[in-house]
């Protein structure tokens, strides 16, 4: 979890999830919105009411700067340089749910692309 540096929430080791809660959040299209969701429902919280999905990295980051009252789930490969450099604040979390697996579907009917199969191939040579 990231914020503006100026953030009343940056630093703290354990977060208050109903304080949590009532901050704007800022989340990856993908599977973050979801993960946030657990995060909150595992706390005895329900979702976060004010949550904006956005698939650029910039564009969280600029907003971050810009507002100290957003907050923003990133991966910490993403914000681990702006942290260092000051441009936001880390709080001090680990989330605790987990994504559920998941799969690759395609139809057998259809012939797949050779661009497909070599996506497949790699996957299962990758899966845990």
């Amino acid at each position: 979890m990231v914020a503006n540096p100026r953030h009343a929430l940056a630093g703290v080791v354990q977060p208050d999830f109903t304080r949590l809660a009532a901050q704007p959040w800022i989340v990856y299209p993908v599977s973050m919105p979801r993960l946030l969701e657990q995060e909150f429902v595992a706390a005895g919280l329900a979702q976060p009411v004010k949550s904006l999905e956005i698939s650029s990295t910039y564009a969280i980051l600029a907003m971050l700067g810009r507002d100290d009252g957003v907050l923003a789930l990133l991966p910490e490969g993403i914000a681990r340089d702006p942290v260092a450099r000051g441009e936001i604040a880390r709080i001090d979390y680990r989330v605790l749910t987990q994504n559920p697996p998941f799969e690759l579907l395609w139809r057998r009917d259809r012939a797949l692309s050779p661009a497909a199969s070599r996506f497949i191939d790699c996957y299962r040579a990758c899966a845990v």
